[in-house]
């Protein structure tokens, strides 16, 4: 079982094809599909499984895979959904700002243009539809060959949603991965930074407020950038943070999970200290493990290890301790003796207003 211990793959067929370990979540697709919310923002902090979980979403509800291998065959949604007729009858968008340039606008232009340009290429039956205008055909083949101006790369999730309903005469669900990505390299050059937000706030708001052909959409990220700031006007949003009780046990594993695949891997005996160093989140009303952590600490025979440390950057925690006053370093000396330290929590926060927040940190 070690060499099926899925470290850093999140690719949800992938990881069903190669018969790799899977913390069965899909009660996720039935609690989302329950849903009324138009548009779900779900935050979470890097490595828990927000890209696994989107990816396992597409792979159910994309009409793309209706002839392939069931990879949910044996899965807990299969048994609360038998027959669905939500499974792979839906038209999915599904784009991902992982790769998102260096942190200026014009190397994030571009790997968007690109990005967006494969998302478009899965669509290729729109480049002679004729459900279509040609002025539809050809801005559709502009994206696809990466010869459309700004304007037309902003809008450019609203425009495929509408020449798809055209199309398919169905609304259309669109997935958006690491949505704030790209914002968050940019922190530290303000005139970039605000470009990319500015860009951003059209592309969301164009795909996720304006947008008669949109069925639902679920968008993820590692923190919410205020309202003001990216999701402005968009009243039809609901947003599932870390605080939220709803899909608590659906990001990161619980202590019933854990134990399982301790026993499973052979190693029970390890239950306690796997609980003493990675058990270090509680997620609405639930204590949660990061899933990086434990999945390379039973790939690796169990070796204690800081895993979760060096997965990225943590520039912007380090400006801000750069920043923090005496009292704020005493409040850390107290966590850091075994203390506790009360403070208020905002669960929004525009990047701008970063340094100038003293509740930031």
């Amino acid at each position: 079982a070690l060499e099926g211990m899925p470290v850093g793959e999140n690719d949800f067929r992938e990881l069903r094809n190669k018969d790799l370990y899977f913390v069965d979540k899909s009660l996720f697709i039935d609690e989302l599909l329950k849903s009324t919310a138009k548009v779900t923002l779900i935050t979470r902090p890097r490595r828990f499984g927000k890209s696994l979980n989107l990816s396992m979403l597409d792979s159910y509800l994309n009409m793309r895979y209706v002839d392939g291998p069931d990879h949910f065959k044996g899965l807990k949604i299969s048994e609360r959904r038998p027959n669905d007729l939500e499974k792979n009858t839906n038209v999915v968008i599904n784009i991902s700002f992982k790769e998102s340039g260096n942190g200026s606008y014009v190397s994030f232009l571009k790997q968007f243009e690109r990005n967006v340009s494969w998302v478009y290429h899965d669509f290729l039956e729109l480049s002679d539809s004729p459900r279509l205008s040609p002025t539809n055909r050809e801005d559709f083949r502009k994206i696809c060959e990466k010869r459309a101006d700004e304007y037309n790369l902003s809008t450019c999730i609203q425009d495929l949603c509408r020449m798809l309903e055209l199309h398919y005469g169905r609304k259309v669900v669109i997935l958006i991965d690491e949505y704030d990505n790209a914002m968050n390299k940019a922190y530290k050059n303000p005139e970039d930074h605000e470009k990319i937000v500015d860009f951003m706030r059209t592309l969301l708001g164009s795909a996720l407020k304006d947008n008669d052909s949109l069925r639902f959409a679920v968008v993820t990220g590692v923190m919410k950038i205020s309202k003001e700031s990216i999701f402005s006007g968009l009243n039809n949003l609901e947003v599932n943070d870390v605080l939220s009780d709803q899909y608590d046990e659906m990001y990161g594993f619980t202590q019933a999970e854990v134990e399982k695949l301790l026993i499973d891997n052979n190693h029970p005996g390890r239950i306690s200290e796997a609980k003493e160093w990675y058990d270090g989140y509680r997620f609405g009303s639930v204590d949660v493990y990061n899933p990086w952590s434990i999945i390379n600490y039973v790939k690796r025979g169990c070796k204690l290890d800081v895993y979760w440390a060096n997965t990225s950057s943590n520039s912007i925690i380090e400006e801000l301790l750069r920043y923090a006053d005496r009292g704020r370093w005493n409040e850390l000396k107290e966590l850091c003796a075994g203390g506790s330290v009360a403070v208020g929590i905002q669960s929004e926060m525009a990047f701008c207003d970063l340094g100038y927040s003293d509740d930031a940190i």
